[in-house]
């Protein structure tokens, strides 16, 4: 037999995937971190292949530059240059820096021109400090962005200034080693759903991500420094500032001094869930280990949801990403207080794009029935105008079910309302001024209103096997999947094979 005794060995010569060996034996947390870092690190032909896409694309870049004679330098930054990145990435950051003597409207210009004369013919035009270009590249995605080019904090013109000073500070800093913990990081804060700093997660960047393995010295030291954090949590890298300094500087439950701007919290954009569910994953993580906080299973729908669930489809209108999941975010808000104050009492939320042209806003209610009516408090009886005005506003009305009569000195009121969910919800959704009136996006009020489709738990199925089902397994079932992988059945022993 292959292998002799070795139950991995013998697995592997069977042609098991090496992700599904580890799940089946269930091994030691030194033989977890090896093999994601095996599988995390992009492999040798996957890093030619990124070299030869980074030199053809900034030749080209230099070409364009001094066909035109045009002044800008090309920059390879972001965790590509770093040798920071993970297997399977196709994302290229190239920066194009200009003299800090360049007006601004110049530099947005030639850089959105160079980017685009580059692409051949197949480009995106996309917003961020400045405009820039995301092209397609031997099989890569580059996203070509114009900046100043800078020595320091204080020339910082833009946000994207500032990406090269990281660059700078942190190709000093870091050793091989340190990339493949950083590779780690990366992976188990994908693995737990909270990497990246773009509205849709709120949680960590990449760059913050090699700051607290820097910080810390491993990914191991890492989790476990952060399985007893307790906000704020306070890291200043440089120390510029004293603990009482920082907190006063920076009202955030963490705060990451940028080691090349002290005046930036590299932590900003991280939001209390992501920073909660990171906190609560290292926890479990260290009590028991598993593969699946790195790779975790796919979510599905359920055969049969039992769960009061409504869930919005519409066509969304066409913005940068970052816009459309802040739009979808406050809609999402504002329709769930809509509903809430009307009598549902709704157990969950949540909101969904594809980044392209479609939205959807998810409510996971207690029940479909609200009750038909409510006790609506008055002014206290020796307020007399007050008093009067409410008389006037509720005696007799056809919403009133009863009263007004005085409580404990105060005028009480009984109004009838609508006792079905999703009647108010169709009412609201049916009409614009009333979604603008509470809050809603108006270009996103106008969407739904022009047409949606309404899913609940008797059509939610016809979901299944669609891009919008992970999004509604986490609305429906809120659990966090990693609770459910430190369970010790997840990790058996490994099984005698003779």
């Amino acid at each position: 037999m292959y292998g002799g005794s070795n139950p991995y060995n013998y697995l592997r010569h069977q042609h098991v995937k090496t992700l599904d060996v580890y799940k089946v034996l269930g091994v030691s947390l030194d033989s977890i971190l090896k093999l994601v870092l095996e599988e995390v690190t992009p492999k040798p032909e996957e890093k030619k292949a990124l070299e030869r896409a980074v030199s053809d694309i900034i030749r080209k870049l230099l070409d364009v530059r001094d066909k035109h004679g045009w002044s800008y330098d090309v920059m390879h930054l972001g965790s590509t240059a770093r040798d920071t990145w993970l297997s399977g990435s196709r994302d290229i950051d190239i920066f194009l820096a200009f003299p800090l003597s360049e007006d601004e409207r110049t530099l947005e210009e030639v850089g959105v021109k160079a980017g685009i004369e580059v692409s051949e013919g197949r480009y995106e035009l996309l917003y961020s400090s400045h405009p820039y270009v995301r092209i397609e590249h031997m099989g890569f995605e580059i996203d070509i962005v114009p900046c100043y080019k800078v020595s320091n904090a204080s020339q910082l013109r833009s946000a994207v200034d500032r990406t090269q000073l990281h660059q700078r500070y942190l190709k000093e800093k870091l050793t091989p080693r340190l990339c493949g913990e950083i590779r780690l990081m990366k992976a188990f804060a994908k693995g737990i759903g909270v990497y990246g700093a773009e509205t849709k997660t709120r949680g960590f960047s990449g760059y913050l991500l090699e700051l607290l393995v820097l910080y810390y010295g491993s990914f191991l030291e890492a989790v476990r420094a952060a399985s007893r954090w307790k906000p704020p949590i306070i890291i200043d890298i440089e120390r510029y500032y004293t603990p009482r300094e920082a907190r006063e500087v920076f009202d955030a439950p963490i705060i990451v001094v940028d080691p090349v701007d002290r005046r930036r919290n590299a932590a900003a954009a991280v939001g209390r869930q992501a920073l909660s569910a990171f906190i609560a994953a290292s926890s479990v993580f260290l009590a028991k280990p598993s593969i699946l906080f790195f790779k975790p299973p796919q979510r599905r729908l359920p055969n049969e949801v039992s769960e009061h669930i409504a869930v919005v489809v519409f066509k969304l209108p066409k913005a940068p990403p970052d816009v459309q999941w802040s739009q979808l975010e406050k809609a999402c808000s504002k329709i769930r207080a809509y509903m809430e104050e009307h009598g549902a009492q709704i157990l969950g939320s949540g909101f969904w794009t594809d980044e392209v042209d479609t939205g959807a806003l998810a409510f996971k209610l207690a029940s479909w029935q609200i009750p038909e009516a409510r006790v609506h408090y008055g002014p206290f009886v020796w307020q007399r105008e007050a008093s009067m005005k409410f008389i006037e506003r509720h005696l007799g009305r056809e919403d009133t079910a009863e009263g007004p009569f005085i409580q404990d000195f105060r005028w009480v009121v009984v109004k009838k309302r609508e006792s079905d969910v999703l009647k108010v919800l169709k009412r609201l959704l049916s009409d614009s001024s009333t979604m603008k009136s509470i809050g809603v996006p108006s270009r996103i009020a106008g969407s739904i209103e022009e047409g949606y489709k309404l899913f609940t738990e008797k059509n939610i199925l016809e979901l299944k096997g669609t891009r919008l089902e992970a999004f509604l397994t986490k609305v429906i079932d809120r659990t966090p999947q990693y609770v459910r992988w430190g369970r010790r059945d997840l990790n058996p022993r490994p099984p005698a094979l003779h």
